[in-house]
């Protein structure tokens, strides 16, 4: 990742997007598609790297990328990345008695949704019963001084599964199946970054009204 950034580094996220030895590279139009390319390939000849021609797509309208869907209308939610999280079951976070959960399971599942929280409106107030579950009780670090602590994981039980893990794992797992496209950003014209604060959560949602005046359009 660091050598791939000292090549392309000032090209990322302007005209592509590296992320370790995966490259994508977007524009407005075929043309300058074309002359970004063409810089491409010269910092890799300059640097003596060479493509795997069967990993490569070029001009594509769709493409996929770290689990997302990339096209003209907007990022979305790669769908078989998707169906994957949404087909565990309950059952898949517990101990080998199927009925205690199981913090690194449950750790686990919210790591792969996470990973999609930017398409879940108000996620981490949907996923607070299942982060409760990670809550570990308090002990004083062997020769600290005044009260600093350090978390320590606590023995879980069946009745830690509640009715409301229930229904945040239920949740989470349809809302990822109709996740909303989230638009590409206008820069000519004005964002608007609505945010809200709970006990529970922060959030924050930046937006666009697109040209006719049509719905809002969520920003990737």
């Amino acid at each position: 990742m660091r050598m791939m950034l000292s090549i392309f580094g000032d090209l990322n996220f302007s005209s592509l997007l590296c992320y370790l030895d995966d490259l994508l590279v977007f524009s407005p139009s075929e043309e300058e598609a074309l002359r970004q390319l063409e810089v491409v390939f010269s910092r890799l000849r300059a640097n003596n790297l060479k493509l795997s021609q069967k990993k490569c797509n070029f001009l594509r309208k769709l493409v996929r990328f770290l689990g997302h869907i990339v096209d003209t209308s907007g990022v979305s939610v790669d769908q078989d990345k998707v169906t994957v999280i949404s087909g565990f079951q309950k059952e898949d976070l517990m101990d080998a008695d199927g009925c205690t959960p199981s913090q690194k399971k449950v750790r686990s599942f919210l790591g792969m949704v996470l990973y999609y929280q930017h398409f879940i409106p108000g996620c981490s107030t949907i996923a607070k019963p299942l982060f409760a579950l990670m809550g570990g009780q308090k002990r004083k670090l062997k020769g600290s001084r005044g009260n600093r602590r350090a978390g320590t994981s606590r023995t879980l039980t069946p009745q830690d599964w509640d009715p409301a893990c229930d229904g945040a794992f239920e949740d989470l797992g349809s809302t990822l199946l109709h996740c909303a496209v989230l638009a590409h950003p206008d820069f000519d014209r004005p964002f608007i970054l609505s945010t809200d604060a709970s006990l529970d959560g922060l959030g924050a949602v930046l937006s666009q009204v697109p040209a006719g005046e049509g719905p809002i359009h969520s920003i990737r």
